[in-house]
């Protein structure tokens, strides 16, 4: 670990709290859970899409929620997706995801009777924002710079392990691949056709301390949010990574750190689960597992995002 990567840490204030521990407040769905009164919309984070065509007979497409979106429908939500660049500056994500929004909604019943919900004094169209990982950058870019710009409001943003302040993880390998080793490998990507990576570099701690200066909350939107922590065997695609961001920061999801997720009202860390069991990824291998071993697993994403979904709606949202 270079000395760069300690003054950056050291330099960078992250919000520290007592946060209730979550265990099994998630394992299992409720018979009913109340939909918001207003659009969910999911927001993913980065190397995130809506889904993609695996050309498998088995699995033809992939999602990136996991199924998440069907479920809070079940429910009553209306749920909107969007894709946004997965590796581009955050504020090439939040315009695309603005534009995004201004389409989708552009024929909804929120835009088609916004005049006479004026007339009548009735609230203008909301939508709540719930964002993974960099997606809740995204959206507190949007809410910051260009909200006042859209054809609609933000009501709520809850945010699930997004790095606010910036990651060690990400401190840590632009100390050690140095500014030409990282310049090149931009190059690479572009030749790939992968386009702004420049995503990457801003999930630092120096670049999230600058944007958390410059993005202020919106007084009229409710901010949210979750973290999650797990203790990963060595051999582990997330060991890695946990144990530089474990060493620095102390518990995360192998990604995001429980300090640096935390923004605006902190709900709890989620126990035992990782950053992609966060959007329904490995749960579904891990559910067969525990069908055969006769265990109960311990978090379901599914219930998760109802329990999310109900509180918006008990708040008014």
């Amino acid at each position: 670990m270079g000395p760069s990567v300690l003054r950056r840490l050291h330099t960078t204030p992250l919000r520290l709290s007592e946060p209730r521990i979550i265990e099994n407040d998630f394992a299992t769905l409720r018979e009913k859970y109340n939909a918001p009164k207003w659009p969910v919309v999911l927001c993913h984070g980065l190397c995130g899409f809506n889904e993609i065509d695996t050309h498998l007979p088995v699995l033809p497409t992939y999602e990136y929620w996991g199924g998440i979106k069907e479920s809070l429908e079940g429910a009553g939500a209306t749920v909107i997706t969007t894709a946004v660049p997965p590796v581009s500056s955050i504020k090439e994500r939040a315009e695309t995801l603005a534009a995004s929004l201004t389409e989708i909604l552009h024929d909804s019943p929120w835009k088609k009777d916004t005049e006479k919900r004026s007339q009548q004094g009735k609230e203008e169209p909301k939508v709540n924002l719930i964002a993974h990982s960099m997606g809740g950058l995204d959206s507190r870019y949007l809410i910051h710079n260009l909200a006042k710009d859209l054809p609609f409001k933000v009501a709520s943003l809850t945010t699930i392990a997004t790095p606010h302040h910036g990651t060690s993880f990400a401190d840590w390998c632009f100390d050690e691949l140095g500014e030409k080793n990282v310049d090149r490998i931009y190059q690479i990507l572009e030749t790939l056709g992968v386009q702004n990576p420049e995503g990457f570099k801003q999930l630092t701690t120096s670049y999230l301390k600058e944007f958390n200066e410059r993005t202020k909350n919106d007084p009229d939107v409710a901010y949210y949010s979750y973290g999650a922590q797990y203790f990963p065997h060595w051999y582990n695609v997330f060991y890695p990574s946990w144990k530089i961001i474990d060493h620095y920061e102390g518990p995360s999801d192998g990604l995001v750190s429980v300090k640096s997720a935390q923004w605006g009202t902190y709900l709890g860390t989620i126990n035992n689960c990782d950053h992609l069991d966060l959007i329904n990824w490995t749960n579904r291998i891990r559910y067969h597992w525990y069908k055969l071993s006769g265990q109960r697993p311990s978090f379901n994403a599914l219930a998760f995002y109802l329990h999310i979904c109900n509180g918006l709606a008990k708040r008014g949202f």
